[in-house]
């Protein structure tokens, strides 16, 4: 996937597999300003509600790469890489994303409308 060109990891194998590929674990690091965080205890166990910091906005911008958290509707998404494609927030505050995910086939990838605090910017 030429999405993770540039990216840094550590190969996990001693050599390739039979296809020739090495399996390689990538590594990214993000920021994970939250401003105000609030726990409470819930019916279904702790209730996390999170509200970013206000100038989070500033720090996001096309082609960044993001990670994905505090998702309660989709959690399944929560810590997935995505890159920031609008050239900034719509008129709900919302940032359009498209998920990394390099076993899609070209032309098929998932873009979302994200609110800028389940968004963590690369670092």
């Amino acid at each position: 996937c030429q999405c993770l060109n540039g990216s840094e990891g550590s190969v996990r194998c001693r050599g390739p597999d039979k296809a020739g590929c090495w399996q390689v674990e990538l590594s990214k690091y993000f920021c994970m300003q939250q401003g105000t965080v609030r726990a409470r205890p819930g019916k279904k166990g702790l209730e996390v509600e999170s509200q970013a910091q206000p100038d989070l906005d500033r720090l996001l911008k096309q082609g960044l790469v993001v990670m994905l958290h505090g998702l309660k509707k989709q959690p399944e998404l929560n810590a997935e890489w995505a890159f920031v494609t609008a050239e900034s927030s719509n008129s709900e505050g919302r940032w359009e994303v498209e998920v990394i995910n390099p076993s899609s086939p070209p032309g098929q990838a998932r873009r979302l409308l994200m609110k800028p605090e389940n968004l963590a910017p690369e670092v």
